[in-house]
């Protein structure tokens, strides 16, 4: 019964350290639609939404479409702040 019981304490101590973990991941991320600065027009510039899922939370990596343009949030109708990969 002993090898039963040990093995089983174990796993269910893992899983909620898991679960644990991953509830603060999610309550730290802020993920939004990434936003394309467009310049087509100089005098009427738009953000144009990508439906990319970017992150407002700070990382070495910006959040970018498959052309390599950085994505921005949008704020009003201005896009000011960059994003970051999730």
């Amino acid at each position: 019964m002993k090898k039963f019981i040990l093995p089983v304490c174990i796993g269910l101590l893992a899983t909620g350290a898991a679960l644990t973990t991953q509830s603060f991941k999610a309550h730290n991320s802020a993920i939004v639609d990434g936003h394309m600065l467009d310049v087509s027009d100089p005098a009427n510039p738009k953000c144009v939404n990508t439906f990319i899922e970017c992150s407002t939370i700070p990382t070495a990596f910006a959040c970018q479409d498959g052309n390599g343009n950085v994505l921005r949030e949008l704020q009003g109708t201005s896009c000011p702040e960059s994003l970051y990969r999730p």
